[in-house]
C-alpha cells in the first residue's frame, strides 16, 4: 500500500516499527506535504475576498502550486522507501570473495544514486512550497498568518530532513567528485528555502499587508519553442 493511500494510524506504525522503511526521508516529504497543504489551505481562504483581491493573482498561484507540490511530495514518500529498500538489498549481499566484494561495491554504488534522487527532489520540491509561502506572506488573509508560520517551519524541517538523506548516502556512491557535486547543489537549495521561510515569518511579523507582486513576464509560446530546441 502507498503512503498516500495509508490512514495516518497506518503511516505512523509503520514509521515506528522496526522496519527500515518508511524513514527519515519519507517523514521529511510527508511533513513537506503538510507544509503545501497548509500554505493551499490559507489561499483556499482568501480567494474570492475583496480584502485580497489586489492580490489575487498570487494566492490563486499559490493555491494551485501547493495543491501539486503536496500531492508530489506524498509520491517522493513512496520513492524514497523503495530507494532505500534497494540500497538495504544491496547492501546484504554476500562478500567473501574479492569478486563479491566488488560486485557488492558496485550494487552499492548504484542503489546509493538512486537512493538520493528522491530527497534531492524532496529538497526541490521544499524551495517551492517555502517562495509559494513567503509570496502569500502579506498577500493574503492575516488571520491565518499563524498557518503560514507552521508551513514555514515544517518546510524548513523538511528540506534539512532531506538534505541529511542525501548526505547519508553519499559515501556509497565511490565518486568523491559527485559526491561533492551533490552535496554543494543541495545544500545550496535547501540553505535557499531557509532564506524564504525566515522571510515569509518575518513579513508574518508584521501583521499587516505589504504590497501586491510585480507582474511576472510570461515567456511567448515562440520563445518556449526556441529554448527547448535549444536544449
Amino acid at each position: 500500500m502507498t503512503i498516500g493511500n495509508q490512514t495516518l494510524d497506518s503511516f505512523l506504525g509503520e514509521l515506528g516499527s522496526s522496519a527500515a522503511v518508511p524513514g527519515g526521508g519519507a517523514a521529511s516529504a510527508v511533513s513537506g506535504a503538510l507544509a503545501a497543504g497548509l500554505v493551499a489551505m490559507v489561499a483556499e481562504l482568501s480567494v474570492g475576498r475583496p480584502k485580497y483581491e489586489r492580490f489575487a493573482a498570487t494566492i490563486e498561484f499559490a493555491r494551485d502550486e501547493c495543491h501539486r507540490l503536496e500531492k508530489m511530495m506524498v509520491e517522493l514518500a513512496d520513492a524514497d522507501a523503495d530507494a532505500f529498500a534497494g540500497f538495504m538489498v544491496a547492501s546484504g549481499l554476500r562478500r567473501s570473495t574479492p569478486e563479491e566484494i566488488a560486485a557488492r561495491k558496485a550494487a552499492l554504488a548504484t542503489a546509493a544514486r538512486l537512493a538520493i534522487e528522491p530527497p534531492r527532489q524532496i529538497v526541490a520540491a521544499c524551495r517551492e512550497v517555502a517562495s509559494a509561502c513567503e509570496r502569500l506572506a502579506g498577500r493574503s488573509n492575516l488571520g491565518l498568518a499563524s498557518d503560514l508560520v507552521v508551513a514555514s517551519r515544517l518546510v524548513e524541517g523538511a528540506a534539512h530532513g532531506g538534505l541529511e538523506n542525501v548526505l547519508v548516502n553519499l559515501p556509497a556512491l565511490g565518486d568523491a567528485v559527485a559526491a561533492e557535486a551533490l552535496e554543494s547543489g543541495v545544500r545550496k537549495v535547501q540553505r535557499s528555502v531557509s532564506r524564504l521561510a525566515r522571510a515569509a515569518r518575518a513579513q508574518m511579523a508584521k501583521g499587516a499587508l505589504r504590497e501586491p507582486e510585480a507582474p511576472r513576464k510570461q515567456s511567448s509560446p515562440a520563445a518556449v519553442r526556441q529554448a527547448e530546441g535549444a536544449r
